[in-house]
């Protein structure tokens, strides 16, 4: 994965991956909107495009890539494709 992601063009080496999954207490489905709001409110503006969604019909799924800091990672999508099946 560090050669994919310094291959991507990313100078920083990826520590963690971080998942959230945005889901309703009541079982609704969360507008888009609102999962990619929040989402939104955890990254820093200019790091917003290593969030990547791999959501379901069931819930919205955002997976980002962090260094030792816990900054986002910019990472190719690619890396994530069949993380929807796992999740």
């Amino acid at each position: 994965m560090k050669a994919r992601v310094l291959g991507f063009g990313e100078k920083r080496v990826p520590s963690y991956l971080i998942t959230v999954r945005i889901t309703s207490p009541t079982g609704q489905l969360v507008s888009p909107a609102i999962a990619e709001a929040w989402v939104r409110a955890l990254v820093p503006a200019n790091l917003v495009t290593a969030v990547h969604e791999i959501s379901s019909s069931s819930a919205a799924t955002f997976v980002w890539l962090v260094d030792s800091s816990y900054t986002p990672v910019r990472s190719p999508l690619s890396l994530f494709e069949d993380f929807s099946q796992a999740a």
